[in-house]
């Protein structure tokens, strides 16, 4: 089994033709020109050199040429695999996604004991390789989804629990000789984000669990800041002089719209511990806590995503969060706080899957050496 991208021509235009074939597949050599602007016989040999590479068909299904007929082209969804894994306080996650980006496999959450991630995710992948079918490629790339502050492929502000990924990337890349990725979260979560529902170029996803982090997409690139630590919303100060912050700031984010933050609120008025099943039950009850906690939570979340707005000037803001995807009420009553801003907001499709198919992204873009992934719904359907 043939693993990497070795064999594959990176020239712009060879990018060019691959991008226009994935976007507009299935599509004619001729229709390849005309999109690309290149020359019939450079789109020819460029068409032939991938075919033979394994990276692209011919298939029978119709193209858009009216013409002359010529046999139409697609990306070969199964030439290779992307596998992306998300790391987690004790877990880990496995998802395998065809060439074209469709899911194909996926595991459970994986428990991990101190000392053997690496074991737990080899085990992950060691299945993953079982169950796909035969490629020309097998798995071209891993790439792993942490919470922490990533730079250069290198995890520079680990997560706010420990977890032993020192070097662990490279062991993989020993292991399975493949190219490993690391990527923060929030920052896949928006790349999946966007080529699976919204697609835009200005974008912004926050993501809301026991912190707040913000992926955000550019002028259609993703945008991390010179250190990687841009959009690190959850230590913005939203309450001057506020609670203490791990941190070291106080009045940070983190510290008032967390379900962490508000599942804390339920907690001290009810005398015990409350999870969010509970929250969920009490709030269905008309409880007064947990409705004082859901006005308190929409409150600073406003603030928040009001902040958001006027710094980025995003054309679209995605929320993952419990509370506004398990609750109309919620959602609804922070769509209506954002005033004339309102109709930016909108609840995440991919849910807490966001990071995955953005891993896959980079996975793939990366082996096919292009910057633009936008497959067509007809390799979905196939």
């Amino acid at each position: 089994m043939i693993k990497g991208s070795k064999g594959l021509i990176r020239d712009l235009n060879t990018a060019a033709v691959i991008e226009t074939i994935i976007k507009y597949a299935p599509i004619s050599r001729i229709d390849i020109a005309k999109e690309t602007g290149l020359t019939k016989s450079t789109v020819s040999t460029i068409a032939q050199n991938l075919i033979d590479n394994g990276i692209v068909e011919e298939t029978e299904t119709a193209g858009k040429n009216i013409g002359r007929k010529s046999i139409p082209l697609m990306l070969k969804s199964e030439c290779g695999y992307a596998a992306a894994i998300e790391i987690c306080r004790g877990t880990v996650r496995l998802m395998a996604f065809n060439m074209c980006g469709q899911k194909i496999y996926a595991t459970k959450k994986l428990p991990y004991i101190d000392g053997a991630l690496f074991e737990t995710i080899k085990h992950a992948v060691d299945r993953c390789l079982l169950s796909l079918g035969q490629s020309d490629y097998g798995i071209t790339g891993i790439c792993l989804s942490v919470d922490g502050i990533v730079k250069n492929n290198r995890i520079i502000y680990p997560p706010s629990y420990e977890t032993p990924m020192r070097g662990l990337a490279d062991s993989l890349t020993e292991e399975y000789g493949l190219q490993v990725y690391i990527y923060n979260k929030a920052n896949l979560a928006v790349l999946g984000e966007n080529l699976y529902s919204i697609r835009t170029d200005n974008a912004a996803l926050i993501n809301v669990s026991n912190n707040i982090n913000m992926g955000l997409i550019s002028n259609g690139r993703l945008f991390t800041g010179i250190g990687g630590a841009a959009c690190s919303i959850g230590h913005m100060v939203i309450e001057a002089g506020g609670k203490p912050c791990p941190c070291g700031n106080r009045g940070c984010f983190n510290q008032y719209a967390s379900v962490c933050a508000i599942l804390d609120i339920v907690s001290e008025r009810k005398n015990h511990a409350v999870n969010f099943e509970s929250f969920c039950h009490l709030f269905n009850s008309n409880d007064k806590d947990a409705h004082l906690a859901a006005a308190y939570f929409i409150k600073y979340m406003s603030i928040g995503l009001k902040n958001v707005i006027n710094l980025y000037n995003p054309e679209i803001i995605v929320i993952n969060c419990p509370l506004t995807t398990y609750f109309d009420e919620i959602f609804l009553r922070l769509k209506n706080s954002l005033d004339a801003n309102k109709g930016i907001l909108y609840r995440a499709m991919l849910k807490d899957d966001a990071q995955f198919y953005g891993g896959a992204a980079v996975c793939i873009t990366n082996f096919l050496k292009i910057e633009n992934f936008t497959p067509a719904l007809c390799y979905f359907n196939r």
